[in-house]
Formats: C-alpha cells, sequence, structure tokens
C-alpha cells in the first residue's frame, strides 16, 4: 500500500474513531466539528476524493492525533501517547546523573 493510500485510510478511520469519542452521530456533525465542509467530508470518506494535507492537520488538531500516525503510519494514534525524543534524552541524562551520584 503507498502512502497516499494509507493516509487516506487513516484519515477515513481517524474520522470514525473521533465520530465515537465525540459522540458524533452522523457525517455532518462531523463535518461542523472540524470545520470542513460536508460535501467536501462525505467525498472523502467515500474515497471519491483524497483528503487533503489541509484536512489532516485540522484533523490531528481537533481531535489530538499523532501526526506520524495520520500521514506515515508510525507511532500511536494520539499524539499526548508519544513520547518525543526529547523527553527521552532528558530522562537518560537523569538517569546517567543518578547513577553517577551513586
Amino acid at each position: 500500500m503507498d502512502n497516499i493510500s494509507s493516509y487516506q485510510n487513516n484519515f477515513i478511520e481517524g474520522v470514525k474513531i473521533m465520530m465515537a469519542k465525540e459522540s458524533l452521530e452522523t457525517l455532518k456533525e462531523a463535518a461542523a466539528f472540524l470545520g470542513l465542509s460536508y460535501m467536501g467530508l462525505y467525498k472523502v470518506m467515500d474515497k471519491s476524493n483524497k483528503p487533503t494535507v489541509e484536512h489532516g492537520i485540522i484533523l490531528c488538531a481537533k481531535a489530538g492525533y499523532s501526526a506520524n500516525w495520520l500521514f506515515l503510519s508510525k507511532g500511536s494514534v494520539y499524539y499526548k501517547d508519544e513520547i518525543s525524543l526529547q523527553e527521552i534524552l532528558k530522562s537518560l541524562n537523569e538517569l546517567k546523573g543518578i547513577s553517577k551520584k551513586s
């Protein structure tokens, strides 16, 4: 599967997850929540059109999704579930400091 197809599939899955999480029952409600046109979202969901990068950015921002997951199929769905490289390096440095003191 190419990156565009996986992005489209992740986008569709992401919209469905967001709708369940936010208790949105219709695509019209989801479009309003995202600030997208109903027809535009409908055409993406039925695979007539591909989601734009702007659609993806909006979905990530509104639903709290990781751009790595949405665009690249890497990591966790939610960005808050991912540990940033900076946090990992900070933790490693703290552990090194603790082991030097011991």
